[in-house]
């Protein structure tokens, strides 16, 4: 089972973080992305603050729209999945 505070078995806080860096990176505001994966700029900030986590269709569309891995978005990704 997953716990609340986990998303593909990292932490939520992890995940926000990342979102927000790689985000920030790619200059762009929250509203743009969110545009280009179909949610409103308020849902990016409910990522990005680790209130809400992206269902599995929005997070590969994150990671389309930001140009990322998985991995990138989800650091510890591959070492967790190696257990």
């Amino acid at each position: 089972m997953v716990s609340s505070d986990s998303f593909g078995g990292m932490n939520r806080e992890a995940f926000a973080q990342s979102l927000k860096r790689i985000r920030k990176t790619r200059s762009l505001k929250q509203s743009e992305l969110g545009a280009q994966i179909g949610v409103s700029n308020l849902m990016i900030s409910r990522y990005e603050s680790g209130r809400a986590i992206p269902r599995l269709d929005r997070f590969a569309a994150l990671c389309r729209a930001l140009e990322c891995t998985p991995g990138e978005l989800l650091p510890g990704l591959a070492a967790t999945d190696a257990g």
